[in-house]
């Protein structure tokens, strides 16, 4: 782990991720090798934005913001903002909690796995080094991910 690495987070007023149709900010943090630090922000909200084209206006906004960073982690990304991401190639992560206690979690698997994090919305952090399936939001997208030929 000795490049920078990036990882964009949605956080809320309490500095914890939270939804993406909430309040917040985005924040990008880097990995020097040896410590997280914040490198930019940037505050967001969809509240006020209404239909598909202003979601999709916001979304290229943060599209160019994040610029070269492609891992993204918030609490709960639904419908277009995480369809968008997708699309273009950023590795989306479901996280609940604090930065500091996901970050090298996430890293880790981005550059260990063979495959990029496969359901990432699907994994949740509950406890200190414990995750949990969330299998409701698996089996939602059981007939599309067949489709694509992948594994359950």
């Amino acid at each position: 782990m000795n490049e920078p690495a990036e990882i964009a987070v949605f956080l809320g007023k309490k500095g914890e991720t939270t939804k993406f149709y909430g309040n917040g900010k985005i924040v990008v943090f880097e990995h020097d090798g040896i410590a997280w630090k914040r490198t930019r922000e940037r505050e967001f909200s969809l509240q006020e934005v209404h239909g598909q084209i202003g979601i999709r206006k916001k979304m290229d906004e943060i599209i160019a913001f994040l610029d070269s960073c492609k891992v993204f982690v918030g609490a709960s990304l639904t419908d277009i903002p995480n369809h968008f991401l997708e699309k273009n190639k950023f590795s989306v992560w479901e996280c609940d909690g604090s930065p500091d206690d996901f970050l090298d979690q996430v890293l880790f698997r981005e550059k260990h796995s063979g495959k990029k994090n496969r359901y990432p919305r699907y994994i949740r952090k509950f406890g200190a080094g414990q995750v949990k399936i969330i299998l409701e939001d698996k089996l939602r997208t059981l007939p599309e991910r067949r489709k694509k030929g992948e594994e359950d």
